[in-house]
C-alpha cells in the first residue's frame, strides 16, 4: 500500500505548509471578485463543445485557467502548466516539443508524424510541432479537453484539446500591462489596449508581449549561455456588430520564439559509452553554433448570425509556422556533425456551423462542413566536419546527407451532434464526424559517396500517396442525481491519419514507408458537483483508452556508430485512470485548489519495437508518470481603504516516468517536487498589483526530457532552478 500512501502523505505535508491565498486563488479561473468576505465558488463558462455553458455540466473531463490566473501564477506558455493540471505534461521527443494527455502524445519530429493533442486558437486549428508551447497572449481562458475529442474537433485530437479563448474587445478604452523582473535574469512586458473605433459598432483590441531571459547553462569553450531566450507575440482583434445577431471578428497575429538550446546538454560521451567529459547540469561544450527559432503568424475571419434557423458560424483562416534548429550532433568541442534543418508549415481552414437557437428547450443541435488543407515541407542537411572520423570513420569531411520531404494534406469532414433531455435531470448527447483524409509526399534524399558507403543512398524524387478515412462518434449520458450534483458516461472514437517514414533513409532502403491510420476508443465515467453552498467543487473522472496501431517515432541504431529516426506502429497502447480536481473555500478568504491523477499508460502489443526480437511489449509509454499531485492553499486579507494583501503555497510533485518505449534505466526522468510562493498587494480600484513571487523554492534539480541524438548521444534537459522576482500588473 506504500505505492498508494506516500504520495498522498505529500500532498498533505503540502497543504499544511500552504498558509496563504493569491489573486489567481482569489479571482479563481473565471471569476472576478477579490473581495476576502466571498464564501461561494463561482461557476465556470467553457465552450467545449462549440456552445457556451457550465463546465459542471458538460460530461467531459476538462479543466478551464482564466486568463487573469495565468498572468498572475506566470504562466505564459502551454508547458508551464502542466504543474497545475494532472495529466498534461509537456515533453521533448527527440529534439522536438510534445505535449501528453493521458500519457499519449508525442509528434513532430518528422513533418509527416502529425501531434496527438490538438491546439486551437478561437476555433481554428494551429498545432504545427513548432506551436507545442504555444504563447499564451492575451487569453480569456486556457480549456484542456482530455480525451478523444475527433467529433467536434476532427483528426489529430487523440490524446486531447486545449483550447485557446482570446479576450473580445471592451467596449470602452482601457490599459492593461504586466512587467515581470526575475533575479535569474528573466524579463517580461505585455501591454493591451481596448480602442473602440465607433461606439457599440467597431470594437479594436490589440496586445502584445516581449521576453528574455539570460539563461542557466554555459557553454564552457565561449562562455556563452545557450538556453538564454528572446520571445515576442502580438494580436489584434477588430469587432464589427454589423446589426443585432450579426457579428463579425478578425484577428491576426504573431509569435517569435528564440534560443541556442534546441534540445538540451549531453549527459553521456558522444558515442552514448561512456561518462559526460563535462559532468553536472546547466554545463555544455559545443563548438558548433546552434539554433532554435520559432515563428508562428496567423489570420482569421468569424462570422456570427443569429438567423432563424439557428446560430450561424462560420471561421475562415490562414495559419503559417516555421522552426529552424541547428544541432551540434556530436555535442562535444570536436568538430564531428552538425545539422541544420528547417520545417514549414501552411495551412488554410474553411468551418461552417449552424446550431440550435440558445434556449432551455429539451433539443440542442449542431451541424457543420470543415475543409482543411495543409503544406509541410521540410529541408534537412547533416554535414559532417574535421573530426568525423573520431566518430563515424567510414565518413570524410565534407560529407553531407540532405533529406527534403515536401506533404500536402487535403481533409474534409461533415459533423454534428446533438443533445436531447429524456427527462428532467437525464439528458443524452451524441456526436458524429465523418473525415476524410488525403497525403501526397514528393520526397528527395541527396548523399555524398561517405553516405552511400553506409547505406543511405541518393533518392531523387520518390511520390507515394495515401487516404484515410474515419467515422468518429462520440455518445455520452449524463444526470443530474441532484440540482448540484451530475454524473456521466461517456464513450469517444478518435483517429489520427498515417503518413509516410520522411526522414533519413538508411539501410540501402529508397521508398519512405508508410505508418497506418491510429485509432482510440474511450470510456469514461465521472462525477461533477457543487455543495456545501458552491463553497466545495470536485470533478472525479475514471477512464479506459485503447490505443490501435499506435505511431511511435524512435532513434534505432543502424551500425557505424549511428542511429536514425524511424516511424513505425505498435500493435496496442492501453492508458487507464482516475483523475480528480476540487476546489474548497471554507470561509471568507481561504482557498484550496488540488489536481490529482493515476495513471497506467502502457504498450499492450509492441512486438520487434526494438528492432528485430525486440519485444517492448508490456513497457510504460513515454511521458506518463505513474503519479501527479498539484495543490495550492492561500488566504486574501481585507485591508484600510478596500485593499487587499493576498499570497499563496503551491507545491506540485510527479513520481519518475520514462522518456522513450524502450523504458531502458538511462531514460527514466527524475521524480519533480516543485515548492512556489507568491505574495501580493491589491489597490482599491483594481488598478495595481504588485507581487513578489519564488518559483522551485527547495532548488530541486530534476532531468525533464532524456533522448538518444544521432551519434548515440544522451542528452536531456534540466528543468529551472530556484528563483525570485516581481511582477506588476496595471489597468487604466
Amino acid at each position: 500500500m506504500m505505492w498508494f500512501v506516500r504520495p498522498w502523505r505529500r500532498v498533505a505535508a503540502a497543504t499544511a505548509a500552504a498558509l496563504v491565498s493569491c489573486h489567481a486563488l482569489a479571482e479563481d479561473d473565471h471569476g472576478t471578485s477579490s473581495e476576502a468576505d466571498v464564501v461561494q465558488l463561482a461557476p465556470v463558462t467553457v465552450s467545449a463543445r462549440l456552445r457556451p455553458e457550465t463546465a459542471a455540466k458538460v460530461p467531459i473531463s476538462l479543466v478551464a485557467v482564466g486568463g487573469d490566473a495565468l498572468a498572475s501564477e506566470g504562466r505564459f506558455t502551454l508547458g508551464r502548466l502542466d504543474s497545475r493540471i494532472a495529466n498534461l505534461q509537456l515533453g521533448d521527443l527527440n529534439g522536438t516539443p510534445a505535449l501528453f494527455v493521458r500519457g499519449v502524445g508525442g509528434g513532430g519530429r518528422q513533418v509527416a508524424f502529425e501531434p496527438r493533442t490538438g491546439i486551437y486558437v478561437d476555433g481554428v486549428f494551429m498545432n504545427a510541432p513548432p506551436l507545442t508551447d504555444a504563447l499564451l497572449l492575451d487569453l480569456d481562458r486556457v480549456e484542456v479537453l482530455r480525451g478523444p475529442q475527433g467529433s467536434l474537433f476532427g483528426q489529430n485530437s487523440v490524446s486531447g484539446a486545449v483550447s485557446l479563448v482570446t479576450r473580445e474587445p471592451g467596449e470602452e478604452f482601457s490599459l492593461q500591462g504586466l512587467t515581470r523582473v526575475d533575479a535569474s535574469g528573466e524579463r517580461r512586458l505585455s501591454m493591451a489596449m481596448d480602442a473602440p473605433l465607433v461606439d457599440d459598432t467597431l470594437l479594436f483590441r490589440v496586445s502584445g508581449s516581449l521576453a528574455r531571459a539570460r539563461g542557466e547553462t554555459t557553454n564552457l569553450l565561449t562562455g556563452d549561455r545557450p538556453d538564454a531566450y528572446r520571445e515576442a507575440g502580438g494580436r489584434m482583434r477588430l469587432q464589427w456588430r454589423i446589426a443585432p445577431g450579426l457579428r463579425a471578428d478578425f484577428a491576426a497575429d504573431t509569435s517569435y520564439h528564440g534560443d541556442d538550446f534546441p534540445t538540451g546538454e549531453a549527459l553521456s560521451n558522444t558515442l552514448g559509452n561512456g561518462p559526460d567529459a563535462n559532468p553536472g547540469a546547466f554545463s555544455v561544450a559545443l563548438d558548433a553554433p546552434q539554433r532554435d527559432d520559432l515563428r508562428s503568424s496567423g489570420l482569421s475571419g468569424t462570422v456570427h448570425w443569429d438567423s432563424p434557423l439557428g446560430e450561424v458560424t462560420s471561421i475562415s483562416a490562414w495559419r503559417s509556422a516555421q522552426r529552424r534548429w541547428a544541432v551540434d550532433v556530436d555535442y562535444s568541442p570536436a568538430d564531428g556533425l552538425t545539422l541544420d534543418f528547417v520545417d514549414q508549415y501552411r495551412r488554410l481552414s474553411q468551418e461552417f456551423r449552424l446550431a440550435s437557437p440558445q434556449g432551455k428547450g429539451p433539443l440542442h443541435w449542431l451541424g457543420g462542413l470543415y475543409a482543411f488543407r495543409q503544406i509541410a515541407d521540410s529541408y534537412r542537411p547533416l554535414l559532417a566536419g574535421q573530426d568525423i572520423k573520431m566518430f563515424v570513420p567510414p565518413l570524410d569531411p565534407g560529407d553531407s546527407l540532405i533529406v527534403a520531404p515536401d506533404i500536402e494534406t487535403t481533409s474534409y469532414a461533415l459533423f454534428g451532434s446533438v443533445s436531447y433531455a429524456l427527462r428532467p435531470g437525464l439528458r443524452a448527447d451524441a456526436g458524429l464526424r465523418l473525415l476524410n483524409v488525403r497525403q501526397k509526399l514528393r520526397y528527395t534524399q541527396q548523399s555524398s559517396a561517405g553516405y552511400q558507403s553506409i547505406g543511405a543512398l541518393p533518392v531523387d524524387d520518390a511520390r507515394r500517396s495515401d487516404t484515410d478515412r474515419a467515422l468518429l462518434p462520440d455518445l455520452s449520458l449524463s444526470w443530474d442525481v441532484t440540482p448540484a450534483t451530475m454524473i456521466y458516461t461517456r464513450y469517444a472514437r478518435g483517429s489520427k491519419s498515417g503518413g509516410f517514414d520522411a526522414d533519413v533513409l538508411g539501410f540501402g532502403r529508397t521508398d519512405p514507408s508508410a505508418f497506418a491510420e491510429e485509432t482510440a476508443d474511450s470510456y469514461e465515467v465521472g462525477v461533477k458537483g457543487s455543495w456545501f453552498e458552491q463553497r466545495l467543487q470536485v470533478g472525479l473522472a475514471l477512464f479506459l483508452a485503447q490505443y490501435r496501431d499506435y505511431q511511435v517515432s524512435q532513434f534505432r541504431p543502424v551500425g557505424n556508430n549511428l542511429v536514425a529516426p524511424v516511424m513505425s506502429n505498435a500493435g496496442k497502447v492501453r492508458s487507464y485512470g482516475p483523475e480528480l480536481e476540487w476546489r474548497l473555500r471554507p470561509l471568507g478568504g481561504l482557498t484550496l485548489r488540488n489536481s490529482t491523477a493515476w495513471l497506467s499508460s502502457k504498450y499492450v502489443d509492441f512486438r520487434d519495437g526494438g528492432g528485430a526480437g525486440v519485444d517492448f511489449s508490456g513497457n510504460r509509454t513515454e511521458f506518463a508518470p505513474r503519479w501527479v499531485v498539484n495543490t495550492e492553499l492561500g488566504y486574501i486579507w481585507n485591508l484600510r481603504g478596500g485593499s487587499a494583501a493576498a499570497g499563496a503555497i503551491s507545491y506540485s510533485w510527479r513520481s519518475r516516468f520514462y522518456t522513450q518505449p524502450s523504458n531502458l534505466a538511462v531514460f527514466e526522468a527524475d521524480v519533480r517536487r516543485l515548492l512556489g510562493a507568491r505574495l501580493a498587494l491589491l489597490d482599491a480600484g483594481g488598478r495595481l498589483d504588485l507581487g513578489l513571487y519564488a518559483d522551485n523554492l527547495l532548488d530541486e534539480r530534476y532531468l525533464e526530457t532524456i533522448n538518444r541524438g544521432t551519434l548515440g548521444t544522451i542528452y536531456g534537459r534540466y528543468g529551472q532552478p530556484r528563483s525570485f522576482g516581481v511582477q506588476v500588473q496595471y489597468r487604466y
